[in-house]
């Protein structure tokens, strides 16, 4: 499928969320010239050790990607078939591809139209006995309402998984995402306001239980309950001394129940060492989107027919995403012709996100219809434009969005 739609584009949205250069290049030639590992060690437990100490967490479990990040979560609480989480109609589809595959009932929250997080409000008519965890994502770098949430979910013993992809370095009432939530899933991936080198993810948490959990599963652990036997060998044979032969507690126990079994989902060296690289740079990268941001904010919110994303002065927002909102009454114009305006007239690749979980295919198909989150559903197809930003742009490129969006707003309503 062809998204860019013949279109010479002058603003586009740049494939690499952070910046790169020798320090990343260097960390990654010294790994590979050690002559250690390079698929876990001593960079992955200090990248592992920094991490959780800068968003103030007690435990980072690195992963693969941040889709493993989100499926570790899920996997390290057990959540099966028959199960009911309660979830956000606005994220992209990594965030409920595990729950739709173990066949666990997702209820579809509601969403605020000015920051897009999900309105604690629209949870509790949706929890029943089988509700086990509410999984939540800050959109584009913005934190949700993290105290009404925590609330909600210890009043009804509830687990909370947030989907921070967007949100390194993001604070909420003075902490850090990450240090929050029952579990916080980071993504580290190529768009993403840091990177591993393309890919990469963690989990955070402060519960030792779940850490452990989750060391165990990273690496084709099992979970569940086992039974020691009496005597340690397998019929006729016992276990053979001072090697390792990846036997586990096959020579020493019987699993009674499994509830998961893991695959690998480690990351390696060379990304760790990125990592810290990366890591060290972040607040900068953030500083550099925010000052974007209020670029955008202060020349959009003078004009009539715009509105930006709410931001709570106690939070901090570090702008993964930029999304404006029209209102197409005022303006004069439908979503779709100021949309093609900008893409067409002023050559500023659009790409939309997140498509609404309610009606996407995967989901219909599990049953979900239109009408279940309509606030989400509304803004997205009616209001919602998500415009270029990222660390690399400059003052000219920025200034040029901003005379963009302004021109079509203008224009429309010239014309009406």
């Amino acid at each position: 499928m062809n998204f860019n739609v013949g279109i010479d584009f002058l603003i586009k949205e740049n494939p690499v969320g952070a910046i790169f250069g020798d320090d990343e290049i260097n960390a990654v030639a010294r790994v590979m010239r050690s002559g250690k590992t390079l698929a876990y060690g001593e960079n992955r437990d200090q990248f592992e050790a920094e991490f959780a100490e800068y968003v103030g967490a007690e435990h980072c479990i690195t992963t693969s990607s941040g889709t493993t990040a989100l499926d570790l979560a899920v996997m390290i609480l057990c959540l099966k078939e028959g199960d009911e989480v309660i979830s956000t109609p606005q994220s992209f589809r990594a965030t409920y591809l595990k729950l739709a595959s173990k066949n666990i009932t997702i209820k579809f929250a509601d969403v605020f139209p000015d920051t897009l997080n999900m309105d604690p409000s629209t949870i509790e008519d949706k929890i029943t006995d089988r509700t086990k965890a509410i999984m939540i994502m800050d959109y584009a770098g913005n934190p949700n309402d993290m105290d009404a949430i925590m609330a909600i979910a210890r009043k009804h013993d509830l687990k909370v998984i947030e989907d921070a992809a967007h949100a390194p370095g993001a604070g909420y009432r003075g902490r850090k995402i990450g240090s929050i939530a029952d579990l916080t899933c980071f993504s580290f991936q190529s768009l993403k306001n840091m990177s591993l080198g393309g890919e990469g993810g963690a989990v955070t948490t402060n519960d030792d239980e779940l850490a452990a959990a989750a060391l165990e599963i990273r690496a084709y652990g099992i979970l569940g309950e086992k039974k020691e036997r009496e005597t340690p060998c397998i019929g006729p044979y016992k276990p053979l001394k001072h090697i390792y032969d990846h036997a586990s507690f096959s020579y020493t126990h019987d699993w009674t129940h499994i509830d998961e079994i893991g695959t690998n989902m480690r990351i390696t060296e060379m990304q760790a060492a990125i990592g810290l690289v990366q890591l060290a740079k972040l607040d900068k990268f953030n500083e550099m989107r925010i000052a974007i941001a209020q670029k955008y904010n202060e020349a959009f919110n003078q004009v009539e027919g715009l509105r930006t994303l709410k931001i709570d002065p106690q939070d901090r927002c570090v702008y993964h995403l930029y999304p404006v909102f029209i209102d197409p009454e005022v303006l004069g114009v439908d979503l779709q012709g100021f949309i093609d305006y900008l893409q067409f007239e002023k050559r500023i690749q659009i790409i939309l996100r997140f498509f609404p979980a309610t009606v996407s295919d995967y989901m219909v198909y599990k049953g979900h219809k239109l009408g279940e989150s309509p606030v989400c559903e509304k803004v997205w197809f009616e209001q919602q434009v998500n415009i270029p930003i990222n660390p690399k742009m400059t003052e000219a490129e920025v200034a040029y969005v901003i005379s963009s969006v302004v021109e079509a707003a203008e224009h429309f309503k010239s014309k009406k």
